[in-house]
């Protein structure tokens, strides 16, 4: 073990904690700490300060904050950080999805020596590693039906992909509205294939499986179409949703996902997984109400870390415009990130006859504005611009 390998360990109990020492009792050569907290009391300081080289965290499966600050810390300290986790009650699925996650090793309980010994060389090993750049995924929640996020999500899909003439990126658009989705349909795309195959047969999600999923646009991006019937929003659960996220981002650049109008049981698992997320919406009153009510919904599941943008569609200029922006912005208690012009006729157009909105007309205001989008997506929040969801009281 190297002397100089900093051990951080967050358990919940002093019981544990005296556990953990017991176990480590003759290691030597290497510094370690313990502290006795809930996870998501210390998760915010161990990546914004001197992070450790190991990270052993003690979390709960059946708390959705746990495994989102974990997730969190595995993407954004990966290069720096190995992870370990533990947890008092653990199941074959829970353990699977921690490593699909990107934790190192999970230590069963009661901690014993060797447990912690093997799992200490699988972090060192991992460290020893080279770093593979994991793909980032970006996803566009919407404040109520129409409010135009799917067109926006397919336009930042081909944004992403072409923002880079000499460098082209691997993007994956998914279609996530399992009821009414559309992004198929919009791209004139056959939808034989898609994300139904992937829930009909969950254990068989590999590389090869998913990529034998998705349907290819002329545009340069992959899409995982929605289904072509309407099936209940639980025929997939949050472990299933986060897998499809993950093992996308294993074999693509960029992820963009597009969801339901409807927050489901596993929309939280989503966003947990994303690296950003757009919130859609339109500035009338109903719009910016459905918009405060989806930010105060984020703030109670203990999502306000994941950096959020919010953006206006189909926004109208003129006289008003400014004051109506002040207006929307005070009742949201947050800045609006992004405003898209309306254009009607063009995303019409677009939509009507499958193609994109360049097809129609090159450079379009709708055009135009996703490409600042894509931008500050690539510049700024995927370089961790943190964006807080908690509204003003």
């Amino acid at each position: 073990m190297k002397k100089d390998m900093r051990f951080l360990a967050v358990l919940r109990s002093q019981e544990k904690a005296n556990e953990l020492k017991s176990a480590m009792a003759n290691f030597d050569g290497l510094d370690w700490e313990i502290k006795v907290s809930d996870f998501e009391n210390v998760a915010g300081e161990l990546v914004n300060s001197h992070v450790p080289n190991v990270l052993l965290a003690e979390i709960s499966f059946d708390k959705p904050s746990d495994m989102t600050e974990l997730s969190r810390i595995v993407r954004e300290s990966c290069q720096d950080t190995a992870v370990l986790a533990t947890a008092e009650q653990a199941d074959f699925e829970g353990i699977r999805r921690l490593m699909r996650m990107g934790v190192a090793d999970f230590i069963p309980q009661p901690i014993s020596q060797l447990d912690v010994r093997n799992a200490l060389n699988v972090a060192v090993s991992k460290l020893s590693q080279p770093v593979s750049s994991d793909g980032k995924a970006i996803t566009f929640l919407r404040s109520c039906g129409g409010a135009g996020a799917t067109t926006i999500a397919v336009q930042t899909a081909i944004g992403l992909a072409h923002m880079d003439r000499k460098d082209p990126k691997r993007v994956c658009l998914i279609d996530f509205d399992l009821q009414f989705g559309n992004i198929a349909l919009s791209l004139d795309l056959q939808e034989s294939v898609g994300i139904q195959q992937i829930l009909e047969s969950p254990s068989r999600l590999d590389g090869d499986f998913f990529l034998g999923s998705i349907l290819s646009h002329r545009s340069g991006i992959d899409v995982l179409a929605s289904p072509d019937g309407v099936i209940p929003l639980d025929a997939m659960n949050g472990d299933t949703a986060f897998e499809i996220i993950e093992m996308a981002r294993s074999l693509y650049d960029y992820v963009v996902v597009d969801m339901p109008q409807v927050w489901t049981e596993w929309t939280s698992y989503v966003i947990g997984a994303s690296h950003a997320v757009g919130l859609v919406t339109d500035i009338n009153v109903t719009g910016v109400q459905r918009c405060r009510r989806l930010l105060g919904l984020m703030a109670e599941q203990e999502l306000d870390d994941v950096p959020l943008m919010i953006i206006a569609n189909r926004f109208k200029g003129g006289f008003s415009a400014r004051a109506r922006k002040h207006q929307a912005e005070r009742a949201l208690g947050v800045p609006i990130a992004h405003f898209i012009r309306s254009d009607a006729e063009v995303a019409c157009t677009a939509r009507d006859r499958g193609v994109t909105l360049s097809e129609v007309k090159k450079k379009s205001v709708i055009e135009k504005d996703v490409d600042r989008l894509v931008a500050d997506i690539h510049k700024t929040v995927l370089a961790g611009h943190k964006i807080s969801v908690r509204p003003a009281a």
